[in-house]
């Protein structure tokens, strides 16, 4: 059988091609034989790296409907107020674990940073690989004591949209903090993610792969070959890049960091939530800071004032 060197998509028009067509799929991680309950039989069971257009869709209803439990607002809400300095992927998963209602949120959250390492397929030494299954097994459990679901391709799809929140979405607000580390610009947490899902976003290379000889767009692949999106470059440039060919009306879509067609994350709403309560909790803890570093500074140079309406 014939290899194909990967091919590089970093035009706008030929990604979306790439992203919308059906018979390009993520690179399927089936693997024969997966033990039930294991990271190895979660990534052959969640939507995210399933090929089959009537399997996937079946199992993506599932997700969709887990997503539907959650609230972007209340979301946002939930990561603004909690607490400063904790690890930003164990905040995103508790956050999502309590709105689930699943038991022991912080436990949820130490389990799927263990399957996190391994779910897109790094390589994980023994003591991860054993940790990463106990996790999928307790997280099984988890999710039926919350009321979940007792079919198991369904509470795989609830612990995919967990496992897919965590990394991604700590590391959009690592990306925004650094874009602006003095807190948001003008627009506010919104207009920052936006412009950081444009130009620097968590995900940069999107992959699809062709299981036959298929034209898309300007690009020819052939069976096997994968077609690596480069996020960033292939980011619609004008207004008149997100125009559709045969209906003119315009995609408000900015940028593909989320993918778009079949496969495209269902979970678009509830990250930039989360995302957004993460930064609005930094900048007002900041402001706290400032205005206690200013009270401190007040005080040592003119002194306590002894109007005990002041001091109250």
């Amino acid at each position: 059988m014939t290899i194909y060197a990967p091919t590089a998509v970093t035009a706008y028009a030929d990604a979306r091609a790439v992203l919308e067509e059906p018979r390009l799929v993520p690179e399927p991680a089936v693997v024969a034989d997966a033990p039930g309950g294991s990271l190895a039989w979660l990534r052959a069971t969640v939507a995210r790296f399933t090929g089959d257009a009537r399997v996937h869709a079946r199992r993506r209803a599932h997700a969709m409907t887990a997503l539907a439990d959650l609230d972007p607002r209340e979301l946002r809400q939930a990561a603004a107020g909690s607490a400063v300095g904790s690890d930003d992927r164990h905040t995103v998963v508790r956050v999502l674990a309590e709105a689930l209602g699943m038991p022991g949120p912080d436990e949820v959250a130490e389990a799927v940073v263990a399957i996190s390492a391994g779910y897109f397929g790094g390589e994980l030494t023994p003591a991860q690989a054993k940790a990463a299954d106990k996790a999928v097994a307790s997280l099984l459990v988890w999710t039926a004591q919350a009321g979940g679901e007792a079919d198991s391709e369904a509470a795989a799809q609830r612990i995919g949209v967990l496992v897919q929140a965590c990394d991604a979405t700590a590391r959009l607000v690592e990306n925004a903090r650094r874009s602006a580390p003095d807190g948001p610009p003008p627009g506010g947490a919104d207009a920052l993610l936006a412009a950081v899902l444009r130009h620097d976003p968590p995900v940069t290379t999107l992959r699809r792969r062709a299981p036959a000889d298929i034209r898309v767009g300007g690009l020819d692949l052939r069976a096997g070959q994968v077609a690596l999106i480069d996020v960033v470059a292939a980011a619609p440039g004008t207004p008149a890049d997100r125009s559709d060919p045969d209906s003119g009306e315009q995609d408000e879509q900015a940028h593909l960091a989320f993918g778009a067609g079949p496969h495209r994350c269902p979970g678009q709403a509830q990250a930039l939530a989360l995302a957004a309560g993460l930064l609005a909790r930094d900048e007002l803890a900041a402001n706290v800071a400032s205005a206690l570093d200013y009270h401190a500074e007040a005080v040592g140079r003119f002194g306590a004032s002894d109007d005990p309406e002041e001091q109250a």
